[in-house]
């Protein structure tokens, strides 16, 4: 049997070759990269939608109000009241007020 040895003075180079290890381009960092296609570039409907909800500014809810005077022109007792309301529920209203508002201050 004849043997025969083989000596193999070749070591590849590991880093350079390894397809796992991402290059850098440390003279061009990625934030100053310019993309060719940047303009044609959309984003996806969801991602468009959200970031559209995002701008949206949500305001408290304001109603319309009337201020009603209870008291007398010398003594004021003002209170506020719905514009919404229809005219006939708002001047009831505002006789039950009055009322409340005299008997008030006769017990006072």
């Amino acid at each position: 049997m004849n043997q025969h040895s083989c000596r193999c003075d070749f070591s590849p180079d590991l880093i350079d070759n390894n397809p796992v290890t991402p290059l850098y381009d440390f003279d061009n960092p990625i934030y100053l990269a310019e993309e060719e296609d940047e303009e044609d570039c959309e984003l996806p409907g969801e991602l468009a939608r959200l970031l559209k909800q995002e701008e949206k500014v949500i305001q408290p809810h304001e109603e319309q109000i009337e201020v009603v005077n209870l008291g007398t022109d010398e003594v004021k007792r003002e209170v506020k009241i719905g514009v919404a309301l229809e005219e006939s529920v708002k001047s009831r209203l505002v006789v039950l007020l009055k009322e409340l508002s005299s008997s008030e201050a006769e017990v006072a």
